[in-house]
């Protein structure tokens, strides 16, 4: 088989290793790296956490006898970084090291990278391939991808719903819709991301702790409240519980935030009869948090999804029925047609027992 069809398939095993970062490097992506030498795999890496090496270090270090590094072939699910951040660039390393050929699937919009760590290993010498298996690597990092272009964050909105289409019961009772499994992948979906969002109602009705209790739990994600005027109780969790430091409470900039509290408050201007949203959501990005999982109720899952700042759907369907009830959202907005829907692309279906999980991407 050709040389590109070679590249396609160690690229997809690059991108297999790199998903295991997942849960531990946002908002950094996720990154692998394997070397070979005259057809031979001499070593392999992934960017393993936050902070730490990134994989073509891990993968260079991992080669037994270095002099083998000399003309070896480089693959990288994503372009080397050229700069110094919390670990010196990774460009400097790969042309000291001898490599002849560099093989990388996308781009890194990184502003300080952006094409720059590309240039540097051409003019090294290095011989660099682009874009192999690209959709998928765009794919693995969308939330990354997003983020360092839109500067904002890849929001995705969590539902769990009845058969036909209820949150809860008439009484506002909802515990629990759907079944263990459902519950324990929402955990996995939560060490995901940088922070949860809700708003006040969820906590005043549910004082719910917004935190991992299951699997491998490295990190917690903050808590994101949507407060505008100030008046979740001040014995929630969420303000409590060993992880308040990592409470941010957003409310309107008319009001002043308690002071001793361990959680931070956040004044942010209304805009309408709510928070500005986007103005929430650039307050995150500018503080490191990338990637947000809305686990909110109706109002606030409609008014992010009216005003396009949704940009994956995940629903949860149990098998059964309650007949009564609010539904997952409210009447966001007024349709004249069915073609003029928020149009959403089918990204899985996946079963948990009796329950099943119905992934989406918003369009944009």
């Amino acid at each position: 088989m050709g040389t590109f069809s070679r590249d396609e398939r160690i690229m997809r095993r690059v991108l297999g290793l790199a998903s295991k970062g997942q849960g531990r490097v946002s908002p950094n992506p996720l990154v692998g790296c394997m070397i070979f030498k005259d057809g031979i795999k001499i070593g392999e890496g992934f960017h393993q956490n936050f902070g730490g090496p990134h994989a073509e270090v891990n993968a260079i270090g991992s080669v037994v006898n270095p002099s083998d590094l000399k003309g070896a072939e480089l693959y990288v699910n994503l372009e080397p970084c050229c700069h110094f951040g919390k670990t010196p660039p990774c460009t400097d390393l790969i042309i000291q090291s001898g490599i002849r050929r560099v093989i990388i699937c996308n781009e890194d919009p990184f502003e300080k990278v952006a094409g720059n760590g590309i240039r540097q290993l051409k003019e090294a010498g290095i011989e660099v391939s682009l874009h192999i298996r690209k959709e998928e690597g765009l794919d693995l990092n969308r939330p990354f991808f997003y983020s360092q272009t839109r500067k904002m964050p890849f929001v995705t909105v969590k539902i769990a719903q009845t058969a036909d289409g209820r949150v809860s019961t008439g009484t506002g009772a909802s515990k629990w819709i759907t079944n263990e499994q459902s519950r324990a992948d929402v955990h996995r979906l939560r060490s995901l991301t940088d922070g949860i969002l809700t708003g006040s109602g969820t906590v005043k009705a549910d004082n719910p702790r917004l935190t991992i209790r299951t699997g491998s739990s490295e990190k917690q994600p903050y808590r994101l409240i949507l407060d505008t005027r100030l008046s979740i109780p001040a014995h929630s969790w969420v303000l409590t519980d060993e992880f308040a430091e990592k409470t941010l409470v957003f409310h309107s900039d008319d009001l002043s935030g308690p002071c001793g509290s361990k959680s931070r408050f956040i004044p942010v201007p209304v805009k309408g009869n709510h928070l500005d949203l986007e103005q929430v959501l650039k307050t995150c990005f500018k503080l490191g948090i990338h990637q947000i999982l809305a686990e909110a109720g109706p109002g606030l899952t409609s008014n992010l999804i009216r005003e396009a700042l949704v940009n994956r759907l995940v629903i949860y369907q149990a098998g059964n029925f309650l007949g009564d009830g609010p539904a997952a959202f409210n009447r966001h907005q007024i349709l004249s047609s069915v073609s003029e829907g928020n149009p959403l692309k089918l990204e899985s279906v996946d079963r948990f027992g009796n329950d099943i999980r119905l992934t989406y991407l918003v369009k944009e």
